[in-house]
């Protein structure tokens, strides 16, 4: 699919060239719409499947910010270089579409495996098959979003000629500036991983996690306390077997990060890390849910 929109979007680019009226230029671009949202979903879903779920936040962070710079840069470009000559936009475009053709050739795709439900609602022509319910809410935020945006870039393209383009450049710059706040995420989740692998099996020190660990809560969580907890959730837990990230929060300069795990003798617990800003553990917590939830049922009878 990917090899098929970047082909049908170069030939769109190229058919700019030979434009003789409105109706040949709007439909020129109403087909390289359509190319550009089957290549953005194909790259959008290859990038969420192969970016590791330790580094999601970071990997999903310079992705955006790919697109970002290029709604930026791109607007930029194709201001200055007409002043130069006006088939520079033009011959700059045609080489950009030569070049993803080429990089979609290249690139080695991986097949995502869709399982039997999928394959089954595929071959059924009904509204589910195209729309995804769960997906609608977050479909409008980034369908309002979009709108902002576009309007933004609109007026931006003619008051750009005004200052120089300088307002173009602070948009890109803002946007680098802003690229890396997954990196915070993503040093708490290295942390939270490595804690959950030292309670739950003999593989990381204390030394090793302790150097992620506040000064604070190392007085009362020491190697003898870490050794005692880790036979504490042995003995009540039993054997992990799946842990998964949850949630991420920021709150006064402290991040709160949630994974949910799953253990031979307890269905669903929720380990809670909190962290300062300098990304170290200022406090811990472990939850079963099914118990808590117990608990708040025999409270309300």
């Amino acid at each position: 699919m990917l090899i098929i929109a970047v082909v049908i979007h170069a030939i769109c680019t190229f058919g700019y060239h030979f434009i003789d009226g409105m109706l040949f230029l709007c439909t020129l671009r109403f087909v390289q719409g359509m190319t550009y949202g089957m290549a953005s979903t194909v790259i959008a879903t290859t990038v969420a499947s192969i970016v590791p779920e330790s580094r999601r936040g970071e990997g999903i962070g310079y992705f955006t910010l790919s697109i970002t710079l290029g709604s930026a840069i791109g607007p930029f470009l194709g201001i200055s270089l007409p002043q130069i000559n006006p088939l520079y936009a033009l011959v700059l475009c045609d080489v950009l579409s030569i070049s993803l053709i080429v990089l979609a050739f290249i690139l080695n795709i991986t097949e995502i495996k869709v399982g039997f439900r999928q394959r089954v609602e595929v071959k059924s022509f009904r509204l589910r098959t195209f729309f995804e319910p769960t997906a609608i809410p977050i479909s409008i935020v980034a369908l309002l979003g979009a709108i902002g945006y576009s309007a933004v870039m609109s007026y931006i393209g003619t008051y750009s000629e005004t200052i120089g383009l300088l307002l173009v450049m602070m948009m890109a710059f803002s946007s680098v500036c802003m690229a890396d706040d997954g990196g915070d995420l993503n040093k708490d989740q290295k942390v939270a991983e490595t804690f959950i692998s030292g309670i739950t099996t003999e593989k990381v020190p204390y030394d090793k996690l302790g150097a992620n660990i506040d000064n604070g809560l190392k007085k009362n969580f020491d190697a003898k306390a870490y050794d005692a907890l880790k036979n504490e959730i042995q003995t009540k837990f039993g054997d992990l077997k799946e842990s998964k990230f949850y949630s991420f929060e920021r709150h006064n300069n402290q991040d709160k990060v949630t994974y949910l795990t799953s253990f031979s003798q307890e269905n669903v617990v929720a380990i809670v890390f909190i962290f300062d800003k300098n990304n170290k553990l200022v406090e811990f917590g472990l939850l079963p849910i099914q118990q808590n939830q117990q608990a708040q049922e025999s409270a309300q009878q």
